[in-house]
């Protein structure tokens, strides 16, 4: 009865709660969050060479904030395949226990 009650308690979906049949769409929006990242660094970056005072300062400040979340992608990007990797086989295993 255990074993019924665990197979229960992994296919129950919970709100908030990410599937495995989800993550290729998790990828494939981080990949499209990156390249609109970079287009708006570029853009300010080019938008902002003509302007002085505070208006510079504040475009500055943006273009280096958005950098950094784009240098950041790898490390989601990492977490997320580690999570690929790890959810597989927690399935395998459940799935091999239950048989």
């Amino acid at each position: 009865m255990s074993s019924i009650t665990t197979t229960f308690m992994i296919t129950q979906r919970k709100q908030g709660q990410i599937t495995l049949g989800q993550l290729p769409s998790i990828g494939i929006a981080l990949l499209v969050a990156a390249i609109t990242l970079g287009v708006a660094v570029i853009v300010l970056d080019q938008f902002g060479t003509g302007l002085t005072g505070t208006a510079a300062q504040v475009v500055g400040n943006v273009t280096e904030l958005f950098g950094n979340m784009v240098s950041l992608f790898p490390t989601y990007g990492t977490i997320l395949g580690a999570a690929l990797i790890i959810g597989v086989a927690v399935l395998l295993g459940v799935r091999a226990m239950n048989r």
